[in-house]
């Protein structure tokens, strides 16, 4: 699914383990309680996606573009978040961000 455009989906609940979505257009999807452990989401356009509860541990979200996203409990353990965007991302919590992989590129919510 590598360049998909998915806008505005509703992927409630999702099984996307290991799914590569590299560069894929989910601006506003519905992403809630999905599960995208070891996904590949490089370059990923995410803007204003709703993962609340997402299960992103070990995704690879590198350049992705989460501005706007509503991260509220959404586990990113071992996530690469490197160059990602996350301005005026929602619900992030420091204790989520210490367990990410971040850089001096990440752009984090102010």
């Amino acid at each position: 699914m590598k360049d998909c455009n998915l806008k505005g989906t509703v992927l409630l609940g999702a099984n996307l383990k290991k799914a590569n979505l590299e560069r894929a257009y989910l601006y506003g999807a519905y992403l809630k309680n999905a599960n995208l452990e070891n996904a590949n989401l490089r370059g990923t356009n995410l803007r204003g996606a709703n993962l609340r509860w997402a299960n992103l541990k070990n995704a690879d979200m590198q350049n992705a573009n989460l501005v706007r996203a509503d991260l509220m409990h959404a586990e990113i353990k071992n996530t690469r978040l490197e160059g990602a965007n996350l301005k005026m991302a929602d619900g992030l919590r420091p204790d989520q961000l210490a367990e990410a992989h971040i850089d001096t590129k990440t752009i984090l919510p102010s």
